[in-house]
């Protein structure tokens, strides 16, 4: 069970304080971004072959096509995470649709392409997690009240992430968003009011993945009718690119999540 902080605003307070979400727009953050990618994908899980990422970077032929958003610790200037959006693009496929079962072939092809990306390599380095729980034990300068203020926020670490994503895709006019989660992460993400919907079966891609989309202004709509923790972190990237309006301006209603045919709940976003 999560230790949730007294109320919403403190916790976004709070998370402010640690962590910051930039733009990884340069080539020193994206090489920031290639690193973490690096740890995450081909050293602390064995999902990608470490010898095939040169210089210990892990990079992909979808990057040429993304944008990437870095998870910035404010104490130690650390890198704490990164996740990308890969946009469409009519000369390939999103990653996503390589890997459709045909039932969910037959949903993907409902959505609207132009408008519809995939949210993958989100990843947050086991070992920052685990230097920062040992750096409050190790009392290495860090004040009690500030290391125990940190503590509470970990949990939620990967809300920079969930807004950067936010951010590149509603300034990008995305409408739909699609990723390949583990289910466990899905239910993690359902509880903070993002509801992602399956598209197909199950699939194996480095163990069961559920491919999912969701229609981005239902996700925002939901968080914010339900006062969620994530929406008063994140609701000042959302008027920053949109006045919102409750229904959806991208597309006819028929291509929204909540009217694709129901199919078993997703699960987590392993991000491909």
């Amino acid at each position: 069970m999560l230790d949730m902080p007294l109320n919403f605003c403190e916790m976004s307070r709070l998370y402010t304080n640690h962590f910051d979400v930039i733009r990884a727009d340069t080539p020193a953050l994206l090489d920031r971004v290639y690193e973490i990618r690096y740890q995450v994908y081909c050293l602390e899980n064995a999902f990608e072959d470490p010898a095939q990422s040169l210089g210990g970077r892990e990079i992909d032929t979808d990057d040429d096509r993304a944008a990437h958003v870095l998870l910035i610790h404010r104490g130690s200037g650390e890198a704490a995470g990164t996740a990308r959006v890969i946009f469409p693009d009519r000369r390939r496929p999103l990653p996503v649709e390589r890997i459709l079962d045909p039932g969910g072939q037959r949903l993907f092809g409902r959505l609207p392409t132009p408008t519809t990306g995939e949210v993958s390599r989100f990843a947050v380095s086991k070992a920052f997690r685990r230097r920062r729980g040992e750096d409050r034990h190790a009392d290495v300068g860090e004040s009690a009240p500030r290391a125990l203020a940190e503590q509470r926020v970990m949990p939620f670490i990967t809300f920079g992430l969930l807004r950067g994503i936010v951010g590149i895709c509603l300034q990008s006019g995305l409408s739909h968003i699609t990723a390949v989660m583990e289910p466990p992460l899905i239910r993690l993400l359902k509880r903070f009011d993002l509801d992602f919907q399956s598209v197909g079966g199950l699939v194996e891609y480095h163990g069961l993945r559920q491919p999912c989309v969701a229609s981005l202004h239902d996700l925002i709509d939901h968080a914010r009718d339900e006062s969620s923790t994530l929406w008063s972190y994140a609701k000042d990237e959302v008027s920053r690119h949109i006045d919102h309006k409750p229904q959806s301006r991208f597309g006819p209603p028929s291509l929204t999540s909540r009217n694709l045919p129901r199919s078993r709940p997703c699960g987590a976003v392993h991000a491909r």
